[in-house]
């Protein structure tokens, strides 16, 4: 665990909002819900993607991760594009972020072991994140009520 920046995660919460209203302009249902109580409900997941984000930027600076003639190769084959096309699509860091982000989740996935245990003591756990997530929330939403204030 460690701690990220609370702006930040608001801040993604708020891009999520905005997408995903952007994605159904036209749902009326959608319409009808205030921009703060999407954002509260897109707080956890904001906050798990600006720790992804965080993970992936330490390990691609710690292994000096680059993307690779090989990686815009694969990539092209899988999408059925050129080298070229794809060449261009990756030119921006955004956009090459996200060959560099898989590149880590496979490193990962390559150097997992899995724990077998049972199954009443994963559910404990489970719940005790899932309250201790809703506690770290509501403390968000203080932290930046305050700041809004």
């Amino acid at each position: 665990e460690f701690d990220v920046p609370a702006s930040l995660v608001v801040r993604v919460a708020q891009e999520m909002v905005a997408e995903v209203r952007e994605k159904n302009k036209n749902d009326q249902q959608l319409k009808r819900i205030p921009d703060e109580q999407l954002v509260r409900f897109y707080l956890p997941q904001a906050e798990k993607q600006v720790r992804w984000e965080f993970i992936v930027d330490a390990i691609v600076k710690r292994d000096n991760i680059v993307v690779t003639d090989d990686d815009l190769n694969e990539v092209a084959q899988s999408v059925n594009m050129t080298v070229e096309q794809i060449r261009e699509y990756f030119q921006d860091e955004q956009q090459q972020m996200q060959i560099l982000e898989m590149k880590v989740s496979r490193m990962l996935l390559d150097t997992v072991t899995i724990e077998e245990r049972p199954l009443d003591d994963f559910l404990d756990e489970l719940e005790a994140r899932a309250e201790a997530e809703e506690q770290e929330q509501e403390e968000l939403l203080s932290d930046d009520n305050d700041k809004l204030s």
